[in-house]
């Protein structure tokens, strides 16, 4: 997050939302199951095996995503069963979106408006929508 620090200064928080794997709720993983759940995010999330946070963050008609996968950490590091892969849906905002991963802006091709990230614990890929 300090790597991208200039970036995120320019941005306040909007809202968070959690998605989870097809088939699971929030009570289904530990550490997710008294959050509070908002609805209408802009962009979509499928994730094969662990929740996923997106928060959105916004400066004027600009918005800035973190996409991170929250799963146990704990099963990760012992057991390697929490990397998955993240299809993130951009609709329209795919066609300005620019990409940031560990602080640097990386180069990722949409396929149909979508994104697929392999993602471990902790990993958080920013999308920055320019208006």
């Amino acid at each position: 997050m300090l790597a991208f620090e200039g970036t995120l200064i320019k941005y306040n928080v909007e809202e968070t939302y959690f998605f989870f794997p097809k088939g699971k709720t929030k009570h289904d993983f530990a550490h997710t199951k008294n959050i509070f759940e908002y609805t209408g995010c802009p962009i979509s999330i499928n994730t094969a095996k662990s929740p996923v946070l997106v928060t959105e963050l916004k400066n004027g008609e600009n918005r800035l995503f973190m996409v991170e996968n929250i799963g146990n950490t704990i099963d990760e590091l012992l057991y390697g069963q929490r990397a998955t892969n993240v299809e993130i849906d951009l609709g329209d905002l795919g066609e300005s979106a620019t990409f940031y991963f560990r602080g640097k802006q990386v180069e990722r091709k949409l396929v149909n408006g979508k994104l697929v990230e392999k993602m471990h614990c902790g990993d958080a890929i920013f999308i920055e929508v320019k208006a």
